[in-house]
């Protein structure tokens, strides 16, 4: 042998060298994150009704309100629904309140029904600003706030309304009794 020897290779070199390899591998792997697990949900007869129910329809705008319940009314019972009118005047035999917004103009011509009687609302003009035809219906939904009638205005029907003014006449009517 004419030189220096050189140590026998052995394996566990290699391991050596193989070991920072691998902690190298298992770091970068801790790093990345691992997916966000899904849950579960076990399914339920409810769920499954829900899933195939149909979309609600969009909502639609409230129908304008119906003018020809005014009708009939006294000039206090159609102020308690709409407010101040703009304008009030007399026609002849007849009394006219006007009510307007921005948009229209809704005339109410109220008539005695007998000389000295109250008077009722008997007929209903509307008309745009400029003149213009609209419903009175359609007017009225301008006019009233959130185009609707309000809650305890105008409750029920004209006959409501009249028992009320009937039970009024009954109690200016009424003959005191006694209790003894």
């Amino acid at each position: 042998m004419n030189g220096p020897e050189s140590p026998p290779q052995s394996h566990h070199g290699r391991g050596f060298l193989a070991a920072p390899l691998l902690l190298a591998l298992l770091v970068s792997a801790c790093a990345t994150p691992l997916p966000e697990p899904t849950k579960v949900v076990p399914a339920t007869p409810e769920a499954d009704q829900a899933e195939s129910l149909p979309a609600p329809p969009p909502l639609l705008p409230p129908p304008a309100p119906d003018a020809d319940r005014l009708l009939g009314l006294e000039p206090r019972h159609i102020q308690d629904a709409l407010g101040t009118p703009s304008l009030v005047r007399r026609e002849g035999a007849a009394q006219v309140m006007q009510f307007k917004n921005g948009n229209c103009v809704l005339d109410i011509f109220f008539y005695e029904e007998a000389p000295g009687g109250a008077f009722l609302a008997r007929h209903l003009a509307s008309r745009l600003l400029d003149g213009a035809p609209i419903t009175p219906g359609d007017c009225l939904a301008a006019i009233l706030p959130d185009g609707q009638f309000p809650p305890g205005t105008l409750v029920g029907s004209l006959p409501e309304i009249a028992g009320e003014a009937d039970a009024e006449a009954d109690e200016e009517t009424a003959v005191p009794t006694s209790e003894n």
